[in-house]
């Protein structure tokens, strides 16, 4: 395998340093009321028609919003939101400062380990995935699916499947 290029972005650069107890304590909450996601969207900008979205939400009492801000101010980037149906979410949802959080958070990390290294993995990897590689693409959607499998997704209408039978329409992968 080639050299390994992070990618920066603005929001990524935002994602602070976490001291050792910040990192105990929100790798916690992410154990408990959390979840790291990989999506597949439909992309019409993207020759390949699909992308994926790794994203990273937290949850909590709107009573107990003041939690979720303490988070956010701690990391320096992402956003809180009041559902209006009485729950609050911090959410992350640029896919490389979700990569440089959970990196951080990883060590510390025990129900939800899977999921993030697989997060991780994703973000690492797509940014060097072509358009002309769809079974590499392909392959990062196996990843997105399995991260699913740990989730209570309810409205999931893509996944590897869909990806791999357009792809074989496209004729772009053999059956």
């Amino acid at each position: 395998m080639g050299k390994v290029v992070f990618i920066e972005t603005e929001e990524s650069k935002k994602v602070k340093k976490l001291s050792i107890r910040e990192k105990a304590y929100m790798a916690g909450f992410l154990d408990g009321d959390g979840s790291s996601m990989a999506q597949i969207i439909k992309r019409k900008d993207n020759l390949l028609k699909f992308g994926l979205r790794v994203s990273l939400s937290l949850t909590q009492s709107t009573r107990r919003q003041s939690s979720l801000d303490y988070i956010k101010e701690k990391i320096g980037a992402g956003n809180v939101r009041d559902r209006h149906d009485g729950v609050s979410v911090y959410e992350l949802r640029d896919m490389q400062a979700v990569r440089v959080l959970l990196t951080q958070l990883l060590p510390d990390l025990k129900i939800k380990k899977t999921q993030a290294i697989l997060a991780i993995q994703i973000a690492v990897i797509l940014p060097s995935v072509s358009n002309e590689q769809p079974s590499k693409f392909l392959e990062l959607c196996k990843k997105a699916d399995k991260i699913a499998s740990f989730n209570d997704s309810k409205k999931r209408t893509n996944t590897a499947e869909t990806v791999r039978l357009k792809f074989i329409e496209q004729k772009w992968l053999k059956e």
